[in-house]
């Protein structure tokens, strides 16, 4: 079944009146302004072939809104830096396993808030309905992260570079190795 159908049957309300997937951005503001009425997913993009590199299956990748709540409320993203979610998903520049859940990565971006690297996790191949989605659980700015990092792969935990982004991570002066005690 193709993405488009998938959409069609677990959020109608993302796709105009022709079919094609409303961008984020209208998705957003119809809700904000009551015109979204239910509780069914955003649908961030069709495809999740950009997050392919941390061997993401290519499902339709959506965000409840409960995160979108979240995310406004707790971590206090505003509506006009969400809107930009997917530029923020499509340009990750690199992953790693989660420790809390065996089908989530960690992404990390290139944007710092409050002197911290902004990631964002997602799940892989998540059952919605009879269908799989990726699905975006949280966006936040991450201290310690090169802690965490640690730890993942010390646990047996992968990393995954973006290999569009290699250059990009390189810079960044991440540590994706194991440490060695002597």
């Amino acid at each position: 079944m193709k993405n488009i159908e998938i959409i069609k049957r677990i959020s109608p309300n993302s796709l105009d009146h022709k079919g094609n997937l409303k961008s984020i951005e209208k998705q957003f503001l119809e809700y904000e302004y009551g015109l979204k009425k239910d509780s069914l997913p955003f649908v961030v993009n069709e495809q999740s072939n950009k997050l392919k590199y941390a061997e993401f299956k290519n499902n339709p990748l959506v965000i409840n809104v409960s995160t979108i709540e979240k995310l406004k409320n707790k971590h206090e993203l505003d509506l006009k830096f969400l809107i930009g979610i997917d530029n923020i998903i499509e340009n990750s520049i690199f992953a790693f396993d989660s420790l809390k859940h065996e089908s989530s990565k960690i992404f990390v971006t290139d944007i710092i808030i409050n002197d911290n690297p902004l990631i964002f996790i997602a799940r892989n191949d998540k059952q919605m309905s009879v269908f799989n989605v990726n699905e975006i659980t949280s966006i936040y700015d991450r201290n310690n992260l090169q802690n965490l990092i640690h730890r993942t792969i010390e646990q047996g935990g992968k990393a995954y570079i973006n290999p569009e982004k290699r250059k990009e991570f390189e810079e960044m002066g991440y540590d994706i190795k194991p440490k060695i005690n002597n």
